[in-house]
């Protein structure tokens, strides 16, 4: 696959163990020894670990579910949890970089969860759904931010947020969605991850330009295509947000340069001459 036209939308990654000294370098250590290569930049990508947090909520369920849900988020801006997310990607950085490989994660984002219903299935009670709040909560969209920004900060080659969407349970609230469409509010980590992408695309993106890209009905049009809620969103008269709509119909289109929320800062009428043919262009 690597003499393939779009070999650079693969990435070939050697995964280790977040936080696990020994475990990384032995890997690294074999690794290099198979391959043969002067460095391993010749055959992988990157070495990659995992890029969870936890805020220390983890373990202990009989005690922290006496916190607040504002205490516990709290702990996940405190400086001390900030700093141990930071220092643990340092250490498989360093880890990484005696190997000349760059780190990034196969796997990231908040891991507030009670660690034993994963390995065990037992729960504290009550402390699953102070969880799930935590994740729903508005702030995490800066919690989220304040996380990522220090992988952005030390270098970390590339975040990938495990999952899209999932529905939260005692096993975690890991989507950044919690259903396909949920997008009025936007979701608090969907949110943070949008405006991310955005903060460092540097205007390689088609988020701001989705509109003068690609025929718009019916909908799905085309590779980095953007369109589609929460960028643009199609009103018909009355207001009711659709994504279809007849030939002859009028809509209304609105949308923002940053990311979308109920709001729209420009928004003009079009009118649907072909479900096939209609081409929008920002103007």
């Amino acid at each position: 696959w690597k003499g393939a036209a779009v070999s650079s939308r693969f990435k070939c990654i050697l995964s280790g163990w977040a936080g696990s000294d020994s475990v990384n370098r032995e890997i690294l250590s074999y690794a290099s020894s198979q391959t043969g290569a002067s460095s391993l930049n010749e055959t992988f990508d990157s070495f990659a670990t995992t890029g969870y947090w936890d805020c220390g909520l983890g373990q202990d369920g009989p005690t922290n579910v006496q916190l607040s849900v504002s205490d516990m988020i709290a702990r996940c801006r405190s400086e001390d949890q900030l700093q141990n997310f930071r220092d643990r990607m340092l250490r498989d950085q360093m880890i990484a970089g005696e190997y000349g490989m760059p780190l990034s994660t196969y796997e990231a984002g908040p891991h507030i969860v009670e660690s034993s219903a994963i390995h065990s299935g037992r729960t504290t009670n009550g402390y699953s759904e102070k969880l799930i709040q935590v994740n729903r909560h508005p702030d995490m969209k800066e919690v989220y931010k304040m996380y990522s920004d220090i992988a952005l900060e030390i270098g970390i080659s590339r975040w990938v947020h495990f999952t899209d969407q999932s529905r939260p349970s005692i096993y975690g609230s890991f989507g950044l969605q919690e259903f396909t469409g949920q997008y009025h509010p936007l979701p608090p980590k969907y949110d943070a991850v949008l405006e991310s992408i955005q903060d460092i695309s540097d205007g390689h993106t088609s988020m701001n330009g989705c509109l003068n890209r690609y025929t718009l009905f019916g909908i799905g049009i085309g590779m980095n295509s953007f369109v589609g809620p929460p960028y643009v969103i199609l009103r018909d008269i009355s207001g009711q947000v659709r994504n279809h709509f007849n030939p002859g119909q009028t809509l209304l289109l609105s949308w923002k340069s940053s990311v979308l929320n109920d709001a729209s800062n420009d928004q003009k009428h079009f009118q649907a001459t072909s479900v096939r043919l209609v081409r929008l262009r920002e103007s």
